[in-house]
């Protein structure tokens, strides 16, 4: 008997009381987005725990921790270093590091933002600037810092007009001075072999709509092209731990964000309406496309 009392002693908190102590982390990844760093979204990132932990009983007397990254080696080193148990990414990021990992990821739902249940890119010049896509021809497209490139490349844009092949992109961390260079300088490209001001900048709907909030900016932009609809942004959960019971428990709670005060102020900060069902058919063709041979 008492040896028994000896070894109840030594095992771990965690075996004597199922797994109270246990740390959950999740990790939200938004390319491109300066604001997407521990030190500036530490507090959305606690609301966001903090309702976690208030509405999923899973999640009762566990440590919830969030994690954000806004270029893909930040958002892989906390993927390989944390094992986040659910993922807010772009698709891009569920293709190039989850869809094939043994540790078994499963997108459950999908992250409206801005009035928009699908993803797309738009090309956009001056309003004296080239009209189609054939006039980029080894023309400079900027975009914002960390784009995904290969998502670009297997995904947004047809065959024949390839990111770096047919026009080179430049990412910047400051779109809204490329903008003004685009708009007052006429681009001479690289034909010359000289680098000038950027003929075209490479938007999602999220910095189409900052642009268009500019009543002054935007009359003077013209759009010379748009992407396809795409996925937007996947709610993705990971490892065998996720029964389907806890992956539907997980999902109502989400889609009832929108149902109660603290939950609409977080989506507010997402400017999402709230979570919904994945575009089941628009994921797979898009799923197809990121791994057929271009």
């Amino acid at each position: 008997m008492k040896v028994k009392l000896l070894l109840l002693l030594l095992l771990p908190c965690s075996s004597l009381f199922g797994q109270q102590n246990q740390t959950i982390n999740f990790l939200i990844v938004k390319y491109g987005d300066e604001s997407a760093n521990q030190k500036l979204a530490s507090e959305f990132l606690e609301s966001f725990a903090d309702y976690f932990k208030q509405h999923f009983n899973y999640f009762n007397n566990k440590s919830v921790h969030g994690w954000i990254a806004n270029n893909r080696d930040s958002a892989k080193f906390v993927l390989n270093k944390h094992n986040p148990d659910f993922v807010f990414a772009p698709p891009g990021f569920y293709l190039e590091f989850l869809y094939e990992t043994p540790e078994k990821a499963t997108p459950i739902l999908q992250i409206p933002r801005f009035g928009k249940s699908e993803e797309q890119f738009y090309l956009v010049t001056s309003k004296n600037g080239v009209s189609t896509l054939q006039g980029l021809k080894n023309q400079i497209v900027a975009t914002v810092f960390s784009i995904d490139r290969e998502y670009l490349k297997r995904v947004v844009f047809p065959l024949q007009f390839q990111p770096e092949s047919y026009f080179l992109v430049k990412t910047s961390e400051n779109l809204a001075d490329e903008l003004f260079f685009l708009i007052e300088e006429a681009s001479g490209g690289i034909a010359s072999g000289e680098m000038l001001a950027v003929s075209a900048l490479l938007l999602d709907n999220e910095l189409k709509k900052f642009f268009q909030d500019d009543e002054f900016v935007w009359p003077e932009l013209k759009i010379i092209w748009t992407s396809e609809p795409l996925p937007r942004d996947l709610v993705i959960t990971m490892g065998s731990k996720w029964t389907d019971k806890l992956k539907s428990q997980f999902r109502e709670v989400l889609v009832n964000m929108k149902n109660n005060q603290p939950g609409l102020d977080i989506l507010s900060i997402m400017q999402s309406s709230g979570f919904t069902k994945i575009n089941s058919d628009l994921l797979t063709k898009t799923i197809e496309k990121y791994f057929s041979e271009k």
